[in-house]
């Protein structure tokens, strides 16, 4: 709710670890002298005198707690909160999750009585292991839901923060990527156009699950052998792809997805792919081209005949406006 309450205590552990985390790239001596900063303001911390919360605040957010058919989700993109019927929430990822071409129960051992139910709830039911959750996207027609998997602290999410921080620096050498809604206004806010030109926009159906995690693992590794980005690293491009590998294949990593759609913009989107024409946030594109919406539609419809599993639905001005990600954009 973009709120939160003064906490009432301090996990020491917790707070170094998170600290240690922050500053992975960071020289060894201001390593240390940010640690020991920290430290000192923890061993200084004290139980706070006051809250932010009134006597009737605080007994708003325990009715709301104590509603146990509603969900509070965050919604997909603009930092909005959703309230949600709990059953509506969990029919729609169930929904998801049957799609047997991206997802597979695992139940296999048990059904070959190979494992019995107390062995299953044992390898189950551990803290550590990762959970779903789903976004609403506001933004789109009819209010589809996003599964995003939650790895942090979980089982793998060690390995996979390592191998991000290493691979983020070449987010470095992408083009036409905005990060949020404030990012992308300050860049549009300065572009002009022709007569002839229009705003469209592309969104990729369920990018996560769609990328093909063989072809992205090679990407990386081709991206790193062009820059110059982690030439400093004691590692290999072996170590990387093993890294890789383990944090990918477990399927308990979410990738950042930018680097693989960086590539596929170059291969398959030469028609659109100009310098300052086109300008993505994860899988929602923004594209200002001199097609009429007859044309862009049948460039669409193309891309959708291509061979792989990225998918596209698409959006064309109306009355000189489009929606991209939580705004309105206009032409003047």
């Amino acid at each position: 709710l973009l709120f939160v309450p003064i906490p009432r205590s301090i996990s020491t552990i917790r707070t170094v670890v998170n600290c240690e985390k922050s500053l992975f790239s960071t020289p060894k001596l201001i390593k240390s002298a940010a640690i020991s900063e920290m430290s000192i303001f923890i061993q200084k911390w004290g139980k706070p005198t006051k809250f932010n919360m009134n006597k009737e605040e605080t007994k708003l957010l325990k009715e709301i707690k104590s509603i146990h058919d509603i969900v509070i989700i965050q919604a997909d993109k603009g930092g909005k909160i959703v309230i949600m019927n709990k059953n509506d929430y969990f029919n729609q990822i169930e929904e998801k999750l049957n799609d047997l071409n991206v997802y597979e129960q695992v139940t296999k051992m048990l059904e070959q009585n190979k494992i019995t139910d107390h062995n299953k709830y044992d390898l189950t039911s551990i803290d550590d292991l990762p959970k779903i959750r789903g976004q609403l996207k506001l933004h789109k027609i009819d209010t589809p839901m996003r599964i995003v998997t939650c790895s942090r602290d979980t089982i793998t999410s060690p390995i996979s923060q390592f191998i991000f921080r290493i691979i983020k620096e070449l987010r470095t050498t992408l083009s036409g990527v905005v990060c949020n809604t404030s990012n992308f206004i300050k860049i549009i806010a300065n572009i002009k156009l022709n007569q002839d030109e229009h705003l469209a926009s592309l969104d990729i159906q369920d990018l996560y699950t769609n990328i093909p995690v063989n072809n992205a693992i090679d990407i990386i590794l081709k991206r790193i052998g062009e820059s110059n980005k982690l030439d400093n690293l004691p590692f290999t491009k072996i170590d990387i792809k093993e890294l890789l590998i383990l944090a990918l294949k477990n399927n308990y990593f979410q990738f950042n997805a930018d680097i693989y759609m960086d590539e596929y913009q170059k291969q398959h989107l030469h028609k659109v792919n100009i310098p300052n024409k086109i300008w993505r946030y994860i899988d929602d594109i923004l594209i200002i081209t001199k097609m009429n919406k007859t044309q862009f539609d049948k460039y669409v419809y193309d891309l959708n005949k291509m061979r792989g599993t990225i998918k596209f639905t698409s959006e064309f001005e109306q009355n000189d406006q489009i929606n991209y990600l939580d705004s309105m954009l206009t032409k003047q």
